[in-house]
């Protein structure tokens, strides 16, 4: 794999420019060029490291040092949308391997090989809950007790007949 390739994977740091566009830390030239927090919109300055194994990235711009707020903005919430955002376009997830162990961890059978699963349709943030007959039911932030929340996948792939088939 090439160096830059490699970087790339390694890092995840990103930021709008001027024109809105979200731009990726080793895409960029390092310094103030006009660059913005997509969390804020405050400037910030992409910083390069030569030195290997140091990561690039961007940072808020310290001109005004009296400056109260604190961005809250992650990444990591950026890359968590954009997962989300994917999945929901393409319908399609590659999942690894399934395997059973043993009850002491000795031994796996596969069950399963490493395949794609793919969606006729897909949804976000559905809750699934039980209802009071014991049936699994699922739906947009219904009005459910506590103790009958299942889970709340960020993405549900579902078949042709509208069947849950996959919880992300």
């Amino acid at each position: 794999m090439m160096e830059k390739e490699r970087q790339k994977e390694d890092q995840n740091e990103y930021a709008k420019n001027i024109k809105g566009e979200i731009k990726f830390i080793l895409d960029v030239e390092s310094g103030r060029k006009g660059y913005w927090c997509l969390g804020c919109d405050e400037e910030m300055q992409a910083v390069h490291f030569k030195v290997e194994h140091y990561k690039s990235y961007f940072r808020h711009d310290a001109k005004d040092l009296k400056i109260e707020r604190k961005c809250t903005f992650s990444n990591q919430n950026f890359r968590h949308r954009l997962a989300m955002d994917i999945l929901a376009r393409t319908k399609r997830i590659k999942v690894p391997n399934l395997y059973k162990f043993s009850p002491d961890g000795s031994s796996k059978v596969l069950l399963q090989e490493s395949s794609f699963v793919e969606a006729h349709s897909v949804k976000a943030e559905l809750t699934f809950y039980e209802n009071n007959a014991g049936l699994v039911m699922w739906g947009k932030n219904p009005e459910i007790d506590e103790k009958h929340l299942l889970i709340r996948p960020d993405i549900t792939f579902f078949d042709v007949h509208q069947r849950p088939i996959l919880l992300i």
